[in-house]
């Protein structure tokens, strides 16, 4: 038998419902206490004594959103914005996306995907590229790890041109 394990308000339904079998309590508190109905206790103890513990494991533990994204499409999209439609903004990327790989995604779940990338889009605003431009300083006088100051020197280049790309990107801002 493998060990149930509950959260910490399935473990006070358990509980409750548990002492209400074995001492034969009142419905009407367990009710109260739990803050549901007595046909919720009902049904709660009819589960108790069917699946024991198990049954108040809720149904959709364990299972990923019927909405995410497989984490290889994902790759595949930053990829893409990367190599080939970097000048792109994030909306009209997305469109791109649908049409080309017939995937669906939100400009605010690309936004938040390439910001963990560090990518920031061509449209933004003066103060995000600063915000950003300061992480990636901080990121790199902060490292006390020496595989990742290893990580971040081969990683430098990269680094510094995102840092030169913000740059020039404040440049063209106080040119207009």
């Amino acid at each position: 038998m493998r060990k149930v394990v509950l959260r910490m308000n399935e473990e006070n339904k358990y509980l409750t419902i548990k002492k209400l079998v074995e001492t034969n309590g009142n419905k009407k508190r367990a009710a109260v206490k739990l803050n549901c109905s007595v046909r919720t206790i009902n049904r709660l103890i009819i589960k108790y004594k069917t699946y024991g513990k198990a049954g108040f494991v809720h149904g959709n533990r364990g299972r990923a959103p019927a909405t995410t994204i497989p984490l290889d499409i994902k790759n595949q999209i930053i990829k893409l914005y990367v190599d080939y439609y970097s000048n792109a903004n994030f909306t009209h990327f997305c469109e791109i996306v649908h049409d080309d790989l017939n995937v669906k995604i939100s400009d605010t779940t690309l936004n938040k995907w390439l910001r963990e990338e560090n990518i920031i889009s061509p449209k933004a605003t003066k103060k995000t590229r600063k915000i950003l431009k300061n992480q990636l300083k901080a990121q790199l006088n902060n490292t006390s790890s020496k595989k990742f100051k290893i990580k971040s020197k081969k990683s430098l280049p990269l680094l510094m041109k995102m840092m030169l790309i913000l740059e020039d990107l404040d440049v063209n801002i106080r040119v207009r």
